[in-house]
């Protein structure tokens, strides 16, 4: 193992911090999904804080979108910019493939072991390969389809957001943005006009015996581009960022991460867990949770940290995609043996901190590997062609 002591010690490590931080909170919301979380009434004491961990989480991809804004703000319309979309597309086949391929043997492997349920897996002929790789509905595979398209729009929208000439111009851009893809998730989701809407919030029956619809306040047409509304924060950040002190700054998270969650409890009292616009990415709830989190790490003093730290840091914010999109296989080999061990729904919150940690840490390994497969085909390329010096294969 080596690093370069000059490079790290001038080296930020906010932005790996922040990277790492978002990959966790995405294998812990996951935890929900997996767990059968959303299937059962929230009626206990542990239903209620497993609705707490789950509202707070949610800042996973927030804060990945706000990543992309703050680190692409200068990227231009070049090649350059555009050949790092290999990379991405790269990680996600490889992912695929993995979970296409690997995971039944590995789940044959796990079904042995703990005497799970059989499960029963489509053969993969090279056509249905490239359709479920092409169809991005699996792996966790919506964030690469949406990640596409902002990646491709960010030159554009770095002219949009460089040519408006003043700060306070930049924050009309992005209030808009706010009341565009934000505020229509907690605005229009009530029915005054229902009795009883503010004590049973999750009705959906009136007394009149009719659906209960909600009412639009503000126009909600455009809540899809809350991708673009991130990105444009990030972006801000990067120029004036936003200063706070650090344990108003952590007060401010605690508190906002309990008025979330209590919001959250409120609309799925004594039913399921209510999903709907209120605690989705683009949320209002979510935006300004992860913009607090965001500020925290970004204004935290980092020279004193050392440089061991910072680099494990650095190589793990590398492999975060790869644990996201690996995290699928190894959710689905984890979590059958957490669902054989405890039947009871509510009881498998112990397992999170048990559960988090081993599908991270199993997912940064596989998608070490992964990276590590690729360095060694560029590697193989570079040296096979013609004139071509090769350099030397990555080590750590």
């Amino acid at each position: 193992m080596s690093f370069n002591k000059e490079k790290l010690s001038k080296r930020d490590p906010a932005m790996d911090i922040l990277r790492c931080l978002a990959c966790f909170g995405v294998v812990s919301v996951h935890f929900f999904l997996n767990t059968g979380f959303y299937n059962v009434p929230i009626g206990n004491r542990r239903m209620y804080a497993m609705v707490y961990i789950r509202s707070f989480f949610m800042f996973c991809v927030p804060l990945f979108l706000l990543l992309t804004g703050y680190l692409n703000c200068h990227k231009k319309p070049e090649r350059s910019h555009y050949k790092k979309l290999g990379g991405t597309l790269y990680t996600y086949v490889a992912a695929a493939l993995f979970g296409l391929y690997a995971y039944p043997k590995l789940y044959g492997a796990v079904r042995s072991i703990f005497d799970l349920k059989e499960v029963t897996f489509e053969p993969n002929s090279i056509v249905n390969t490239v359709a479920k790789i092409l169809s991005f509905n699996t792996f966790y595979a919506w964030y690469i389809e949406m990640y596409i398209g902002l990646f491709l729009m960010i030159p554009f929208l770095n002219i949009l957001y460089h040519n408006i000439k003043t700060k306070g111009q930049k924050k009309l851009l992005i209030c808009t943005g706010l009341l565009l893809t934000a505020l229509p998730a907690v605005i229009n989701v009530y029915n005054f006009k229902v009795s009883g809407w503010f004590s049973e919030p999750s009705m959906t029956v009136g007394p009149d015996g009719k659906a209960v619809t909600f009412n639009k306040i503000i126009p909600a047409f455009w809540t899809i581009l809350y991708p673009v509304t991130y990105y444009f924060i990030g972006c801000y950040l990067r120029e004036y960022g936003l200063k706070i002190k650090t344990w108003l700054n952590g007060l401010l998270i605690i508190a906002w991460a309990g008025l979330n969650g209590l919001y959250n409890l409120w609309r799925s009292r004594w039913v399921i867990f209510q999903w709907g616009a209120w605690c989705d990415w683009g949320s209002l709830f979510n935006v300004i949770q992860a913009v607090l989190i965001f500020t925290f790490f970004m204004n935290l003093k980092y020279e004193k940290m050392p440089l061991f730290l910072k680099w494990c840091f650095m190589k793990l914010s590398g492999l975060t995609l790869g644990i996201y999109l690996i995290s699928w296989s190894v959710d689905r080999l984890c979590y059958p043996v957490i669902e054989k061990a405890e039947p009871v729904i509510h009881k498998r919150l112990e397992y999170w901190f048990i559960a988090v940690p081993i599908v991270f840490t199993v997912s940064a390994v596989i998608s070490y590997l992964i990276l590590k497969l690729k360095q060694l085909g560029l590697f193989i390329y570079k040296k096979a062609r013609p004139g071509t010096e090769a350099e030397n294969p990555p080590t750590n």
